[in-house]
């Protein structure tokens, strides 16, 4: 099982590593005319078209057999993206050639693949249920259980009927199995009659062939089974001499085989769910941790700073400052470095000169491309390559040549910390946002009070 865990990492890589050649060759730039080589157009987007189903495939399948829950996660955003991208360029697909089947098969045969192959796989994580789906299903069916019982015995009662019903009801019923046996015996008499007229019938008709001619069309047809069944049992002879026929052993051999890799499924399955709750459980208790052990610390240090900042901003401009928004950024934004005033007016020139070289570049380019006419054929821009550029880049930092932890390929805890780290400092970030604009406000306050008391004591 631990040789298996290796295969699909290096199945992973393999598939890394072609995918990087095609968000290679899709971020050139190539054209194609439209009309004179509409079908080199075609050919590059089915090529591109088969090379995603591919990928995506490989991918579902390393998610399905992967046990490591961080890998798991990657692989499914790279499968979503794969299977996304597949389909923009079906409907690329069918913009060019006005229709919605495609003949693939030179493709397919350049490419060494199967027709089946062009099927995307459903990928598994489709039908898995989470944890609390599968408790809700479960309180729902006991739910409808206590109830169905609780509704029956209320049902029941309901249903309590007077004897002259209960006896009107035994004679509808009666009644009806009188009427049903009436109606088969006028049936069956019926049947009788029809076959006593087809009899009679077949006496009176001639018969069109004579026997000499129906004797022969017997003979044909026993001579044809009976050469078809000694042809048969020649052809199993042979075979089992040739040992190309699976005798009784060989099948029960395939038989274990197949029951040993579906036990090996459900292994590899259940390994899956062990590792999946391991995470879970070591995500709470890191930050359960963090919680408790750094997250004081943090915030009292980011507010000891947001005092200091205020102290200083006061001391050199008179007045406190004002607090920005969460979406300018909040403190973050406050606390960095204050750039000095020459530097400043450098940067602004630079940003002046920059900007003016850029707007003058975009009219060039849009005059020159206002001039020439379109004639080539160009991609539409996707919404998965960028995505997918992204996850390449983290498979490459991260997994690559990471290696396989434990036997199993459990969690990377180291991860996990950093993640948790990261989201508590966004969280105290928050936190201490809010409170410290509450104290500027009252320190603002108390300082334009303390203005005004000075200003009357000078009067």
């Amino acid at each position: 099982m631990y040789g298996n865990f290796r295969t699909y990492n290096e199945l992973w890589k393999l598939t890394q590593e072609e995918l990087g050649n095609i968000l290679e060759l899709e971020t050139l730039d190539e054209t194609v005319a439209l009309e004179q080589e509409r079908l080199v157009a075609v050919q590059k987007t089915s090529n591109l078209y088969l090379r995603y189903i591919q990928l995506s495939n490989r991918l579902s399948d390393c998610h399905k057999n992967i046990l490591q829950p961080q890998k798991r996660r990657l692989l499914q955003k790279l499968v979503d993206n794969c299977i996304g991208r597949a389909l923009e360029l079906k409907h690329e697909l069918v913009g060019l050639e006005f229709s919605e089947v495609h003949y693939l098969d030179d493709l397919l045969l350049e490419m060494k693949l199967v027709p089946d192959q062009m099927n995307i796989k459903i990928p598994a994580y489709f039908y898995e249920k989470t944890k609390e789906e599968q408790e809700r299903l479960s309180l729902i069916k006991e739910l409808l259980r206590y109830l169905s019982n609780d509704d029956s015995n209320k049902y029941w009662e309901a249903l309590r009927m007077t004897e002259k019903e209960a006896v009107r009801l035994i004679q509808i019923h009666e009644q009806a199995r009188q009427g049903r046996e009436a109606f088969l015996e006028a049936q069956r008499l019926f049947e009788i009659k029809e076959e006593n007229r087809l009899k009679e019938c077949r006496k009176n008709m001639k018969s069109t062939i004579s026997n000499d001619v129906a004797a022969t069309r017997i003979q044909r047809a026993w001579r044809w089974y009976n050469f078809h069944r000694k042809f048969r049992n020649i052809y199993d002879t042979e075979m089992k001499l040739l040992r190309m026929q699976p005798s009784v052993t060989e099948k029960s051999e395939t038989y274990q085989a197949f029951q040993r890799l579906e036990e090996l499924k459900k292994n590899r399955q259940a390994l899956i769910m062990k590792n999946e709750d391991e995470f879970l459980e070591t995500i709470k208790e890191i930050q359960k941790d963090i919680e408790t052990y750094y997250a004081p610390k943090a915030m009292e240090d980011l507010q000891s700073r947001i005092r200091s900042h205020f102290e200083k901003y006061r001391e050199t401009n008179g007045e406190y400052p004002t607090f920005p928004t969460d979406e300018e950024g909040g403190s973050a934004a406050m606390l960095k470095e204050m750039v000095p005033m020459d530097n400043e007016h450098e940067k602004v020139k630079t940003e002046t000169v920059v900007k003016e070289k850029v707007v003058s570049d975009k009219k060039d380019t849009k005059e020159a491309k206002e001039d020439e006419e379109p004639t080539g054929y160009i991609l539409k821009t996707s919404k998965y390559v960028p995505e997918l550029i992204e996850l390449v880049k983290e498979y490459d930092k991260v997994w690559k040549d990471k290696e396989i932890i434990g036997i199993f390929d459990k969690c990377d805890v180291e991860m996990i910390r950093q993640e948790a780290f990261q989201e508590m400092e966004i969280s105290v970030r928050l936190q201490t946002d809010r409170i410290m604009r509450e104290e500027l406000h009252r320190l603002t306050e108390a300082f334009e009070k303390d203005l005004e008391k000075r200003e009357k004591s000078w009067r």
